[in-house]
C-alpha cells in the first residue's frame, strides 16, 4: 500500500512538472508575439472542446499556433502540423505553425515550406521598399 501511495505521489509530481513545462512553452510563444498583439494569451483548456490552438489573440495575427513539449530527443511528429492545419476554419487566412521544445529545451518552429517562403518574401519586400 505504501509503495502504491509513493508511486501515485511521484506520478502526481511528474504530471505537474510536465504541465508547467507546457505552460512555459505556451507563455514563451505569447511573450515573443506580444509586440504584434498585446492581447495574446495562452488558450485556457486548449484541445478540450471548441477552443483550438494553444495561443489565442483578440486580433488576427494570421497564425494558428500549437505548442508541443516532450521529454525526448526527437520531438517532431508530422501529424501535428496536419492536425494544426485541419483546425483552421475554411475561409480563414491563417498559417498553421507548430512550436516544439525537446528535453534540452531547444525550441523549433515547424511550418510548410510554402508558408515560410511567402512569409520571407513579404518580409524581404517590406525591408527593401
Amino acid at each position: 500500500m505504501d509503495k502504491e501511495l509513493s508511486t501515485a505521489k511521484w506520478r502526481s509530481v511528474y504530471e505537474v512538472t510536465i504541465m508547467e513545462k507546457w505552460e512555459q512553452l505556451e507563455q514563451y510563444i505569447c511573450d515573443q508575439l506580444k509586440e504584434i498583439d498585446p492581447t495574446i494569451r495562452r488558450t485556457p483548456g486548449s484541445g478540450n472542446g471548441h477552443r483550438k490552438g494553444d495561443v489565442t489573440c483578440q486580433t488576427n495575427v494570421g497564425l494558428h499556433l500549437e505548442a508541443k513539449q516532450r521529454e525526448m530527443k526527437n520531438v517532431w511528429q508530422k501529424k501535428w502540423l496536419a492536425k494544426c492545419a485541419s483546425e483552421i476554419p475554411l475561409h480563414v487566412d491563417k498559417i498553421p505553425i507548430v512550436v516544439t521544445q525537446d528535453e534540452k529545451e531547444e525550441r523549433v518552429v515547424h511550418l510548410k515550406a510554402e508558408d515560410f517562403f511567402n512569409l520571407y518574401i513579404n518580409y524581404w519586400r517590406l525591408k527593401n521598399e
